[in-house]
């Protein structure tokens, strides 16, 4: 080799040692301020796994839409059709292939799939798995006794109890869901495994916790609605029977919150709610509640089987030192198991650094505002039924109030206070700040629509040193604020569909930030009529670009005709209910984005403005990790505060977390457009 060959080699070599030095802290970085993890299963298969449960729970709101526009916006299809939306989206690891416990040749017994059970226990282990509801049958704990090691509790009250299959493997209880006695009730999640421990299956905790059966009448909505992702000890598989109305008996109150049936956007808050806690859906097997299934004349009784592929990542406060040292401890722990896990079984599998997702900064504010986001994501099933049952199931109650459900639960960080752009009128939003303390670089701000209104780009352009480009197809003639730093195109934007249909004059946000070569937008504000659906609907947990904040007109009911035309906004529906802006939110929410304050439109109840900050992303797109104050109030904590200060309070904006009027934003403009200092909420 001569010199210049070992030279040029030496070159590449310490090369390649840095950039592995950088990959390595990048690494650290991403786990120490991770948000979601990958489950048990072996990192390869959890990754892809996890990889599909993220496309799939990001497309289930176009999705819906798409269905019952085919479906000619029937909630509740005939049969099974009901469930089309929701077909699975995952595999068993090869490690477990798939197996049915109780294979059936008809639709009147489900085949209790799920991955395979036979290495367990597997290392000393201990694991128990619990069945709520045999109803005097005991196929499915005979073959998990058959199957596995494990231990087997069930739990029903409404047969005389058979009896154990096995003495020392098998306990039999008399509780149930819903029970109108309160001795034997199950309570929660909690109270099963506390029954389990009693029986003498160790305590929560304490083992394993491979599978749950649910087969309780419709009441598993009430049951699985309870769970949040930081719920402990949450099974790794469930197999639960979905009854989309009860197949047998009266119905109960308590079943769907009074709700005599469940259509298909229902179902689908259901569905997000699962894939929420990181479960995704393994199989399905329709049930018959006849043996005549095309003779149904309503929807479906059905079995579905759901592996949990994602979990929350340790808990940890990084508002101090100590905490963010043990953040790092548990970043060389998981990336250590990375390292030594075996390779994804499966070609074409995603690589990337872990954990799946991670916080936006790594300071105090970030870990409490997801916290708060996590708290209000997993829990928006249960009160989306609970604030319907109270509307006596009215999708559309008067007013603002199909708003209320969805009202800010985040404050704005402590050195981006809530501000009002503009002058309070039409056009002016609420933003957190406009960018971050420390951002002094290039930076493009974007407007989607603006009828010419420009009170919103001038506003900007005063308070920040960005650039502004501003998007409207129906402006002939655009008023121009700063030739240096404000644009002005004749576009509009849509969704992937809208942008083939009407290429010359449609774009998707992704091609906006080609046209403008940018990869980063720290702000968009947007009011495009209705058209803000199909537009963040096609949005997905890794999609590049998405902007840090969003400030938007929600549109319940478009003012304009908007639904006649070629290109429907709301896929040629009128207008939308409760549980569809609780779906559109939740979608927002799975992105990573917190509301952060809301304005209302006394004239307008269909309308309403909203704000939202992004402080969670996928790992494999997230912003640069950025330091901050700490300084957040907690979801429970603000409620308690708000019911402590009495209703006026929940009138203010900022860190109250309530919505304000058009003209509270014009008084607060006089003062100075600073909505938390003009508010008096600090």
């Amino acid at each position: 080799m001569t010199a210049k060959a070992r030279v040029a080699l030496g070159l590449l070599l310490a090369t390649l040692a840095v950039a592995s030095a950088q990959y390595t802290r990048h690494l650290a970085s991403d786990v120490a301020h991770g948000r979601r993890i990958p489950s048990r299963w072996p990192i390869g298969s959890s990754v892809l796994a996890s990889h599909h449960l993220s496309r799939w729970r990001s497309s289930i709101f176009v999705r819906v839409n798409e269905f019952l526009q085919a479906w000619g916006n029937d909630q509740h299809p005939r049969g099974h059709h009901l469930f089309g939306p929701y077909a699975p989206c995952v595999d068993c690891p090869a490690e477990a292939p798939k197996a049915d416990l109780t294979p059936s040749s008809t639709h009147l017994e489900g085949t209790s799939t799920v991955c395979d059970l036979r290495g367990l226990p597997a290392g000393g282990a201990l694991c128990t798995v619990l069945s709520v509801a045999a109803n005097n049958s005991a196929r499915f704990e005979r073959a998990v006794l058959d199957a596995s090691g494990c231990d087997v509790v069930t739990l029903d009250c409404t047969q005389p109890p058979p009896k154990p299959l096995d003495a020392k493997r098998h306990r039999v209880l008399p509780y149930c869901i819903g029970s109108t006695d309160p001795d034997k009730r199950l309570r929660s999640y909690a109270h099963m495994l506390e029954l389990a421990a009693a029986a003498g299956f160790g305590g929560p905790g304490s083992q394993r916790l491979p599978l749950l059966r649910l087969a309780v009448d419709a009441w598993e909505y009430a049951a699985l609605a309870q769970w949040r992702e930081d719920t402990p000890g949450l099974p790794e598989q469930v197999i639960v029977q979905l009854h989309t109305r009860a197949n047998a008996g009266p119905e109960a109150p308590d079943q769907r919150w009074g709700r005599f049936e469940y259509g298909v956007s229902d179902m689908a808050l259901f569905f997000m709610h699962m894939a929420t806690l990181g479960y995704a859906p393994l199989s399905r097997w329709n049930l018959a509640p006849t043996a005549h299934i095309t003779n149904a004349p309503r929807g479906g009784f059905t079995e579905y089987s759901f592996l949990r592929v994602e979990l929350p990542a340790p808990p940890a406060d990084g508002s101090t030192g100590a905490s963010r040292l043990r953040l790092r401890r548990a970043a060389r722990a998981l990336a250590a198991e990375s390292a030594a896990a075996p390779a994804a079984p499966t070609a074409g599998a995603p690589h990337g650094p872990l954990p799946i997702r991670v916080l936006l900064g790594n300071d105090g504010w970030h870990v409490q505002a997801d916290r708060n986001l996590s708290d209000w994501r997993s829990s928006l099933f249960l009160r989306a039924n609970e604030f319907l049952q109270q509307w006596r199931n009215d999708e559309l109650p008067y007013g603002h109030h199909r708003f209320d459900l969805l009202a800010p639960y985040v404050e704005c960080p402590p050195d981006r206070p809530l501000r009002l752009l503009g002058n309070g009128k039409d056009g002016s939003k609420l933003v957190c700040g406009v960018l971050e303390p420390e951002d002094k670089g290039l930076c493009t701000i974007l407007s989607f629509g603006s009828n010419n209104n420009v009170r919103f780009e001038r506003a900007v352009l005063e308070a920040t040193p960005c650039r502004v480009a501003t998007f409207d197809c129906t402006v002939a003639d655009p008023t121009i604020v700063d030739e240096q730093r404000h644009s002005f195109h004749k576009l509009c934007v849509g969704s992937s569909e809208h942008a083939a249909a009407k290429p010359d004059t449609i774009k998707t946000y992704s091609q906006i930030l080609e046209l403008l070569n940018i990869s980063r937008c720290p702000l968009l504000k947007i009011d495009v009529e209705a058209y803000e659906y199909p537009l963040f609907g096609e949005w997905a947990e890794d999609t590049p670009g998405l902007p840090e904040q969003i400030a938007v007109e929600i549109h319940g009911r478009a003012l304009y005709s908007v639904e006649r035309s070629a290109l429907p906004p709301r896929w040629g529906r009128h207008e939308y209910g409760v549980t569809d802006l609780a779906l559109f939110w939740a979608h927002l929410a799975n992105l990573g984005y917190a509301t952060t304050a809301q304005a209302v439109t006394e004239e307008h109840g269909e309308l309403s403005e909203f704000t939202f900050m992004r402080v969670e992303a996928h790992a494999g797109h997230a912003l640069p990790h950025r330091a901050g104050p700490a300084g957040a109030l907690g979801l429970r904590a603000r409620r308690a505060r708000q019911k402590r200060q009495g209703p006026q309070a929940a009138q203010h904006v900022g860190t109250q977390g309530g919505a304000v009027s058009v003209k509270a934003l014009e008084e607060a403009a006089g003062a100075g457009g600073r909505l938390a200092a003009a508010t008096g909420s600090g």
